[in-house]
């Protein structure tokens, strides 16, 4: 049906430490026609609040 390609791809990279943070890299590559940015930032700013107090 073509919709393969529709899915979300998450991608981390390799964590540093900081100054006292774990710091990691994050890129997400969606589809334009099933999210946009607000969504994506969304995504994000959830992912930081989880990680930041899990």
């Amino acid at each position: 049906m073509g919709y393969d390609h529709l899915a979300p791809i998450c991608t981390l990279g390799r964590y540093v430490e900081r100054e006292g943070r774990v710091l990691l890299p994050l890129t997400v590559q969606i589809h334009h026609t099933t999210a946009d940015g607000f969504h994506t930032a969304r995504l994000v700013d959830e992912l930081e609040a989880l990680t930041a107090d899990p």
